[in-house]
Protein backbone atom coordinates (compact mmCIF):
# COMPACT_ATOMS: atom_id res chain seq x y z
CA UNK A 1 0.00 0.00 0.00
CA UNK A 2 1.87 3.44 -1.17
CA UNK A 3 5.35 1.82 -1.53
CA UNK A 4 4.88 2.34 -5.04
CA UNK A 5 4.01 5.64 -4.78
CA UNK A 6 6.86 6.43 -2.50
CA UNK A 7 9.12 5.43 -4.23
CA UNK A 8 8.32 6.93 -7.61
CA UNK A 9 7.68 10.50 -6.18
CA UNK A 10 9.33 12.39 -3.64
CA UNK A 11 6.65 14.15 -1.94
CA UNK A 12 4.58 11.11 -1.31
CA UNK A 13 7.76 9.74 0.41
CA UNK A 14 7.98 13.19 2.19
CA UNK A 15 4.42 12.95 3.45
CA UNK A 16 4.48 9.37 4.73
CA UNK A 17 7.60 9.90 6.85
CA UNK A 18 5.90 13.40 8.42
CA UNK A 19 3.09 11.17 8.97
CA UNK A 20 5.62 8.54 10.73
CA UNK A 21 7.15 10.90 12.60
CA UNK A 22 3.98 12.95 14.11
CA UNK A 23 2.15 9.48 15.04
CA UNK A 24 5.37 7.93 16.59
CA UNK A 25 5.63 4.95 14.51
CA UNK A 26 6.14 3.72 11.15
CA UNK A 27 2.91 3.19 10.03
CA UNK A 28 4.65 3.43 6.41
CA UNK A 29 6.76 0.37 7.01
CA UNK A 30 3.18 -1.45 7.71
CA UNK A 31 2.02 -0.37 4.86
CA UNK A 32 4.82 -1.61 2.76
CA UNK A 33 5.82 -4.79 4.31
CA UNK A 34 2.90 -5.76 6.46
CA UNK A 35 2.07 -8.37 7.43
CA UNK A 36 -1.60 -7.98 6.00
CA UNK A 37 -3.34 -9.31 9.11
CA UNK A 38 -1.85 -6.36 11.34
CA UNK A 39 -2.14 -3.49 8.26
CA UNK A 40 -5.92 -5.07 8.01
CA UNK A 41 -6.42 -4.45 11.58
CA UNK A 42 -9.20 -1.12 12.09
CA UNK A 43 -6.85 0.79 14.33
CA UNK A 44 -4.07 0.64 11.26
CA UNK A 45 -5.99 0.19 8.33
CA UNK A 46 -7.95 3.41 8.61
CA UNK A 47 -4.92 5.83 9.66
CA UNK A 48 -3.27 3.77 6.61
CA UNK A 49 -5.93 4.67 4.22
CA UNK A 50 -5.64 8.66 5.31
CA UNK A 51 -2.16 8.10 4.85
CA UNK A 52 -1.96 6.95 1.79
CA UNK A 53 -4.49 9.53 0.66
CA UNK A 54 -2.40 12.37 1.83
CA UNK A 55 0.37 11.16 0.03
CA UNK A 56 -1.39 10.98 -3.24
CA UNK A 57 -2.87 14.54 -2.51
CA UNK A 58 0.59 15.84 -1.91
CA UNK A 59 1.83 14.42 -5.40
CA UNK A 60 1.29 16.47 -8.07
CA UNK A 61 2.63 15.01 -10.66
CA UNK A 62 0.93 11.22 -9.85
CA UNK A 63 -2.52 13.26 -10.45
CA UNK A 64 -4.36 13.11 -13.22
CA UNK A 65 -6.42 16.14 -12.11
CA UNK A 66 -5.23 19.14 -11.52
CA UNK A 67 -6.37 22.11 -9.84
CA UNK A 68 -6.77 25.67 -11.07
CA UNK A 69 -5.17 27.05 -7.41
CA UNK A 70 -1.49 26.43 -6.46
CA UNK A 71 -0.74 23.87 -4.25
CA UNK A 72 1.14 26.31 -1.37
CA UNK A 73 -3.01 27.94 -1.59
CA UNK A 74 -4.87 24.47 -1.20
CA UNK A 75 -6.95 24.94 1.58
CA UNK A 76 -10.27 22.72 2.82
CA UNK A 77 -13.49 23.49 1.22
CA UNK A 78 -16.92 22.99 1.85
CA UNK A 79 -18.53 20.59 -0.16
CA UNK A 80 -21.34 23.23 -1.99
CA UNK A 81 -24.17 20.23 -1.09
CA UNK A 82 -23.77 20.96 2.68
CA UNK A 83 -23.30 24.96 2.65
CA UNK A 84 -25.12 26.49 5.76
CA UNK A 85 -25.61 22.71 7.28
CA UNK A 86 -23.23 24.17 10.40
CA UNK A 87 -25.09 27.13 10.37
Amino acid sequence: MAKDLAQRFPEARQTLEAIDETLGFGLSRLMFDGPEDELTATQNAQPAILAHSAARRDTPSANTRRTSRPARSRRPTQPPWCAGAAS
